[in-house]
């Protein structure tokens, strides 16, 4: 079997479900692997899809979204292409970028499911911990520091997908925030190519909070190209093909 192949099998094998929604979840996710089979590198990510555990998939799942997302975005990309290095570099014309993909992965409930009657009084339940939150995030993104201390690296990003329910755009920023400040108090180190963090909340377009004060031209344009995509739209033209 090739690799995509067994990528897609074990996939089916961790999530598949009995909800009807579960077929064009299904043909999303081998679209998504279509589109990136030519990319080098592409191989790699397969395998550690092939092989993945449950716990483990949706941080492959993650480096799979945003390969497809700056794909679209008409990048040439290279997935691991230090080796131990960030997940994969993105290039158009004489810009180059590197990208640390992570993942949230879910750890606490996220809104609970309200069952209403004519008899029943309407109260709205607590969720979420926007401390508990924040610091998750802030630890996450300082985590993957030291994947771009590379002298190779001259700008990165790091990009983030939500598979967490309960993280919000309001606890992103404040973990940005958080480490920028910490980053001017010399709490921590921020590697000097950091530009900027991408979001993505899964629900609408992806948000994009800067770090970095000196952005160059492309990665302006970068920014704003990122800011406009909408998650759902991309989604819709995967599930077309």
């Amino acid at each position: 079997m090739a690799n995509i192949e067994k990528a897609f099998s074990n996939l089916t094998s961790l999530l598949k479900t009995n909800k009807s929604s579960w077929e064009s979840r299904s043909r999303f996710w081998l679209n998504c692997l279509r589109q990136v089979q030519q990319v080098p590198g592409s191989n790699r990510l397969f395998d550690r899809i092939a092989n993945a555990p449950k716990s483990d998939i949706g941080d492959y799942l993650a480096e799979l979204w945003f390969t497809v997302l700056f794909k679209e975005l008409g990048f040439q990309i290279i997935i691991e292409p230090l080796g131990d290095g960030p997940d994969m570099k993105i290039s158009k014309q004489d810009f180059d970028i590197f990208v640390e993909v992570t993942c949230f992965r879910e750890m606490y409930p996220g809104p609970p499911e309200l069952s209403l009657s004519d008899t029943e009084e309407f109260v709205l339940a607590k969720y979420g911990n926007i401390r508990r939150d924040t610091n998750k995030a802030y630890t996450k993104m300082v985590s993957k520091f030291p994947q771009l201390i590379r002298t190779e690296i001259n700008s990165s990003i790091i990009a983030v997908w939500n598979y967490d329910g309960d993280l919000e755009e309001i606890e992103m920023g404040e973990a940005v925030n958080r480490i920028c400040h910490d980053g001017i108090a010399k709490k921590i180190s921020i590697p000097e190519n950091l530009k900027f963090v991408v979001f993505a909340p899964w629900n609408d377009k992806h948000l994009v909070f800067a770090v970095s004060n000196s952005l160059t031209l492309a990665e302006k344009e970068l920014i704003e190209n990122i800011s406009q995509q909408s998650i759902f739209d991309i989604q819709r033209q995967i599930l077309l093909l």
